[in-house]
């Protein structure tokens, strides 16, 4: 159940509305509350409101939702969705064209798989410099910016570089290392910089650079702590 926990009054209601949901093509909330009314009749535990009570709950939850016949056990049924849920938990700030890239498929499929992992909360989405990247629900909101610009292929080169070398390198020396325009280079350090990714090195009067082991210590617990 995604490690959603449920109390046993919830268990039965909610098994309840899965088996009205096979039947019907939409999910109607008095529609449901009477079919549960009736198939709970004889069960003194429940009455009309107390039905209504817990639906509501189940809701709040998203466990179900109003307007579909899915429910939250139903989403990762889909091969290709717990492909694309297990990507994004795995690369925490994934967009959409990378995800479409690399699963080979076109983006009204993605958005489709993306849209239900949504809804029900497997995953969310934040959006930075006008674009939507996405999480696993449980990611820490604290590290999303961060993660949104270590999915940047010029910053994953530039952290390449710099775990590759063993000594600091100033501005200069990564522009032309990588290939990259100086103004690029400076943009990218700066974003690091934010984010306390880089230690500064003063080397004869010069700025130089290197990877702050802490920090990459820090993100990478991150990214075990959703495994």
């Amino acid at each position: 159940m995604s490690s959603i926990i449920l109390i046993e009054d919830e268990i039965i209601v909610y098994d309840l509305v899965k088996e009205y949901l096979q039947k019907k093509p939409l999910f109607n909330l008095e529609e449901i509350v009477s079919f549960l009314n009736y198939r709970l009749k004889s069960n003194m535990n429940f009455n009309r409101n107390k039905i209504t009570l817990v639906i509501k709950a189940l809701i709040k939850k998203k466990l179900i939702l109003p307007g579909t016949k899915l429910a939250r056990d139903d989403i990762l049924e889909v091969a290709k969705r717990v492909e694309i849920y297990d990507y994004i938990t795995a690369m925490p700030g994934a967009h959409l064209s990378e995800i479409k890239e690399y699963h080979e498929i076109g983006s009204n499929h993605v958005i489709w798989h993306l849209k239900w992992l949504e809804k029900f909360e497997f995953i969310r989405s934040a959006r930075f410099k006008n674009q939507k990247a996405y999480f696993n629900s449980k990611f820490d909101k604290r590290y999303d910016e961060i993660f949104f610009y270590l999915r940047n292929a010029k910053v994953k080169k530039i952290i390449k570089l710099l775990r590759k070398e063993s000594s600091s390198m100033n501005l200069t020396n990564i522009s032309d290392n990588l290939n990259i325009h100086y103004t690029t280079v400076k943009k990218y350090m700066n974003i690091l910089q934010k984010f306390n990714l880089l230690m500064e090195v003063d080397e004869e009067h010069k700025q130089e650079y290197l990877l702050n082991p802490k920090m990459f210590a820090i993100i990478q617990n991150v990214i075990d702590n959703l495994k």
